[in-house]
């Protein structure tokens, strides 16, 4: 009922650590800190443990194409899996650094978003791996978003970063000393979720923006996420809110 009520879905999960959540058709993936990556097929109901590699990684960032299923780790770098999430092989070839908040995928082409590295992209599903810094002044990436012809990544301390060129280099456009943790695009809308500053809007792809609080506890926003009616913002310590994309509260 759009976040009105909420029960407990953990049967078979370990604790209350969950770090990401990654829909893929019908099949639900979850991420833990700690304590690996578990999947279910019934919406929730129950929940299967998944062996990312022979680490049982904790995963941070999901990902698919029309080839793979890719998991970002905290610590052990990139796996990948091509039956759906039971079986997974590591993928870190040209990774020095292993630990990673964020992944995506355009095509073949894919982009990690790293902890003290930056960002790592791939031309070939992953086989091998680069830095693509040029332009970016950041060395911690938390979150990636396309939005329209762009990519957009969120740093520590340094604000958003553009790329119109698939990641290859980068631009930046805005809200230069803060850490942002969450990224959203809504139609022609890009939002971002900082630390301790609450939610600022951009109308232009980046080139400005607002502040977006009215109604939200000015704190933390650690993740963006909408469905036809509303934008939801998570936050660190202070629950959920949502926003009516009506523009009435």
């Amino acid at each position: 009922d759009k976040g009105e009520n909420w029960i407990s879905v953990n049967n078979g999960l370990p604790n209350s650590n969950a770090w990401e959540l990654f829909s893929n058709n019908d099949t639900l993936f979850v991420g833990f800190l700690g304590a690996g990556a578990f999947r279910s097929t019934d919406h929730g109901n129950t929940w299967d443990t998944l062996l990312v590699g022979s680490l049982n990684s904790a995963v941070r960032g999901y990902i698919s194409n029309n080839k793979y299923l890719f998991a970002a780790t905290w610590g052990n770098g990139i796996f990948r899996s091509s039956d759906g999430g039971i079986n997974w092989e590591q993928v870190n070839n040209g990774l020095n650094y292993l630990t990673f908040w964020d992944i995506i995928s355009i095509d073949d082409t894919l982009l990690a978003a790293n902890n003290g590295g930056g960002i790592y992209r791939s031309t070939n599903n992953g086989n091998s791996w680069f830095q693509s810094n040029n332009g970016l002044s950041a060395s911690t990436a938390y979150r990636l978003i396309i939005s329209g012809n762009y990519i957009f990544v969120g740093t520590s301390g340094n604000g958003v970063f553009r790329s119109s060129d698939f990641g290859v280099s980068w631009t930046q456009v805005g809200l230069t000393s803060q850490t942002i943790y969450a990224l959203l695009a809504y139609e022609t809308l890009l939002f971002a979720g900082t630390l301790n500053s609450g939610i600022f809007i951009s109308y232009d792809y980046g080139n400005t923006w607002e502040t977006f609080n009215e109604g939200n506890p000015i704190g933390s926003i650690v993740e963006l996420i909408y469905d036809s009616t509303y934008i939801y913002a998570a936050t660190l310590g202070g629950g959920v809110y949502k926003y009516d994309t009506s523009g009435t509260t």
